[in-house]
This record gives structure tokens, sequence and C-alpha cells, in this order.
């Protein structure tokens, strides 16, 4: 079985880091990129032979998507992160603990 990765926020590090590891890993496959713009999100996309979104909704919707690595400014990685989780996405992004303080009192 191939785990589908989204990659939501196509900065630096998603290019430099994680698109690629995604790339080299066995068994998965990035299935999606998105960020603000498709202007953002789209040569990302095209680089690793994925789905381009602007819209982050849109892109947990994609029924390949099994896991979003969360690549946005910390400050959004609480709202980033439970919305992949209530989309019954897996997320990969270190747990700080204002996350867990949020989710676990």
């Amino acid at each position: 079985m191939t785990t589908g990765w989204g990659v939501l926020g196509t900065g630096i590090h998603a290019s430099r880091s994680m698109g690629p590891a995604i790339g080299r890993a066995a068994n998965t496959k990035l299935v999606a990129a998105c960020d603000l713009t498709m202007e953002l999100a789209k040569p990302f996309a095209d680089k690793h032979g994925a789905k381009a979104y602007d819209s982050y909704p849109k892109m947990l919707e994609d029924p390949e998507l099994d896991v979003v690595y969360v690549a946005t400014p910390h400050n959004l990685h609480v709202q980033h992160t439970i919305q992949a989780a209530e989309a019954g996405k897996n997320v990969r992004r270190n747990l700080f603990r204002r996350v867990a303080e949020f989710c676990w009192g």
C-alpha cells in the first residue's frame, strides 16, 4: 500500500526537505500540494507530480491524501493540524506544547 502525502505550505522547508524526502521514501507518494495561491502551489506540485490546491479544505477532500505535512508559519499549526484531524487525515508536524495543551488540556 502506498501512503499519499500532501504538503501544506510550499516554501523553502517543503521544497528543500519534505518534498524530496517524500519522493525518496518507500511506499509513499506526494499526491497534493497546497499554498495560498495556485502560483505558489503549482510549481511545487508539478515538480513532484502532485495535484496543486489553493484551498486547504479542498485538498483535505482528496481521497488519495492520507497524511498532511504542515509547513505553514508556526502560528497556524494548531488550526491546520485540527482541520486535518477533523477531516480524518494523519498529520506530520512537531507536536508543539501549545497544540498538546489545546487538544488535551
